[in-house]
């Protein structure tokens, strides 16, 4: 099972922490709660920072990051495109969230 998740959300426009994402309607913690209840893994086919309302938001890259270390996750892919209001991971524009992406997820290369 697969969800795009990204750091904003659909009923404020702003910023919010990664519990209170996990925790909206249709959010990630029903997500988990669904995959168990039918014994499926998860996947983030797609994840990332969105520029506005939080850009650098290393909060919500340690919360993916948790959750998929603890978790039972297929796999994990950041959007990295910075297409669209998505941000790349780079030092320049986001180095508090690259730091935590290395963290959970190793440095990439």
């Amino acid at each position: 099972m697969g969800l795009d998740q990204y750091d904003a959300s659909c009923q404020s426009s702003g910023a919010v922490t990664f519990s209170q994402l996990a925790s909206e309607p249709d959010g990630l913690d029903a997500f988990e709660s669904f995959a168990a209840a039918h014994g499926k893994p998860m996947s983030f086919p797609e994840w990332g920072l969105y520029s506005s309302p939080a850009g650098d938001d290393p909060g919500y890259v340690d919360g993916i990051g948790s959750t998929v270390a603890n978790g039972d996750f297929a796999f994990e892919s950041y959007f990295d495109a910075g297409a669209q209001g998505t941000m790349p991971l780079a030092t320049n524009t986001t180095p508090q969230s690259l730091t935590e992406f290395q963290k959970w997820f190793g440095s990439g290369s």
